[in-house]
């Protein structure tokens, strides 16, 4: 009689396990989504102060405009989305052609 019945509670404490899976993941799944999205809201909020800022520091540096620029629009071309998931790499732009357009760009801005 007692093996029935720890047995019994195994098999509930088993049953409730699986009941709660379901909810653990949503809770994992809705968690990661809004961190993804508050990053990106973080990115884009980086994009608009840079864009506003630009003309201002033009002004300050005229000598440097050209430089700021290039600072700027290499900034406000990168989607901060098509690496959200993907592990830190090197380059800032996942297409290799944009990236050595903005190290040449650069490099005649020094």
């Amino acid at each position: 009689m007692a093996d029935h019945s720890s047995f019994e509670t195994i098999a509930q404490i088993a049953a409730r396990a699986l009941l709660l899976v379901p909810g653990i993941w949503l809770v994992r799944f809705t968690a990661a989504r809004h961190e993804r999205l508050f990053r990106l809201r973080e990115h884009y909020a980086f994009k608009y102060s840079v864009a506003s800022s630009v003309e201002g520091f033009k002004q300050q540096a005229p000598e440097m405009k050209d430089a700021i620029a290039a600072a700027a629009f290499f900034e406000l071309t990168f989607n901060p989305a098509t690496r959200m998931d993907a592990g830190s790499t090197e380059a800032r732009y996942p297409n290799p052609i944009m990236e050595w357009v903005m190290q040449k760009v650069q490099k005649k801005a020094e």
